[in-house]
């Protein structure tokens, strides 16, 4: 005869219900957006020493260290896939905490799974219109988040031209748009288990790495 195994009730069975609750509105939101991975919101991510950052390299993603020796899981995260992780079991502990405002808001009920979507629809048209402009200026060597190749392609384009000019104006009034969406929208106010931290991004315009160790 099978056993049936009872369902879990009271305090227990409300927090499981909770997480899966969680879990799936995750599983709608984080697949639709990944700016936190793709190197659009975040430039690295802290790990949490030596043994976590030996094993991403094992796993083929880069890792680096901070003039404090701290280690850093460089984004773009090398193992996104589209809007996936292909890392997801062995993700950093930082990235298995960190909660943006969206996700926290739309957890909370404060915002609809509808206008969340939107929101993130909305910041990533804004990312393509400065990758857009990205494309027609000189391009650094190399994979680095989108705040670092916004600085490097200002700096290049230092020319007096009428068309440089007309770049290096639209990349900066496009680039100060879309900061003050993501800071909006996915970091100011928000309630993650950790913070993020500002460390000097081109024109202030949004945090540079995820901290986890505070």
């Amino acid at each position: 005869m099978e056993r049936v195994r009872p369902a879990l009730g009271g305090a227990a069975g409300t927090a499981a219900t909770r997480r899966r609750s969680d879990d799936a509105l995750a599983g709608v939101l984080c697949t639709a957006c990944a700016l936190c991975c793709d190197g659009t919101l975040l430039g690295d991510v802290e790990l949490t020493g030596p043994a976590e950052a030996a094993r991403l390299e094992l796993l083929g993603l880069d890792v680096d260290t901070d003039d404090a020796d701290m280690e850093l899981l460089s984004l773009p995260c090398a193992g996104l896939r589209g809007t996936r992780c292909s890392i997801y079991p062995q993700r950093p502990r930082c990235c298995r905490t960190f909660e943006c405002r969206l996700l926290h808001d739309a957890r909370l009920g404060a915002v609809s799974i509808d206008e969340a979507l939107a929101r993130i629809a909305a910041a990533k048209q804004q990312v393509r219109t400065v990758e857009g402009i990205l494309a027609r200026m000189p391009a650094p060597p190399g994979v680095l988040p989108l705040a670092e190749r916004i600085s490097d392609a200002v700096d290049a384009e230092r020319g007096e031209s009428v068309s440089s000019v007309r770049r290096r104006r639209a990349l900066e009034a496009a680039s100060d748009e879309l900061g003050r969406t993501l800071r909006a929208t996915f970091l100011d106010g928000g309630a993650g288990s950790r913070p993020v931290v500002l460390s000097g991004t081109w024109r202030g315009q949004w945090n540079s790495y995820l901290r986890c160790s505070s």
